[in-house]
């Protein structure tokens, strides 16, 4: 996932997450060291080497500012904002270069969680199917 892609049905499906304690999903971001993990992958990149990289929904949407805001790179997770910064995206304003904030607390970053974790219940959901249909077919068959 490259640095701009952040899919306006990603934004939309983290609205359903407005009604759960942002400080669930910022939590579980922080103990995973995301942040940190990618500040020191990406330490000596450009941005024009980092905008190559497949980044993942995490890094993308918790670990660098939405494009919209024409921050002005310095690393990896240090991004300086324009003193006349007049963002109409509200991720914009939640950035911080903290390590242990980010934008974790940003609709990106919190449609990357979402994203996550519908992932992973997919591909458990057709591992349990690949290993329980043939027991169900062996079942059928016998009776």
């Amino acid at each position: 996932m490259a640095v701009g892609d952040r899919s306006p049905g990603g934004r939309t499906r983290s609205t359903v997450w407005s009604g759960t304690p942002s400080g669930c999903n910022t939590k579980a971001i922080v103990e995973a060291n995301v942040g940190n993990k990618f500040s020191k992958e990406y330490e000596f990149d450009t941005l024009d080497v980092i905008h190559t990289k497949m980044l993942t929904h995490f890094e993308a949407g918790c670990c660098v500012p939405p494009e919209d805001c024409s921050f002005n790179y310095t690393s990896a997770t240090i991004w300086i904002k324009p003193e006349n910064g007049n963002y109409t995206d509200v991720d914009c304003n939640r950035w911080d270069n903290d390590p242990n904030t980010l934008c974790y607390g940003c609709q990106t970053c919190k449609a990357a969680f979402l994203q996550d974790v519908t992932s992973n219940y997919f591909m458990s959901g057709i591992i349990l199917l690949c290993v329980a249909a043939p027991k169900f077919l062996f079942l059928a068959c016998v009776t």
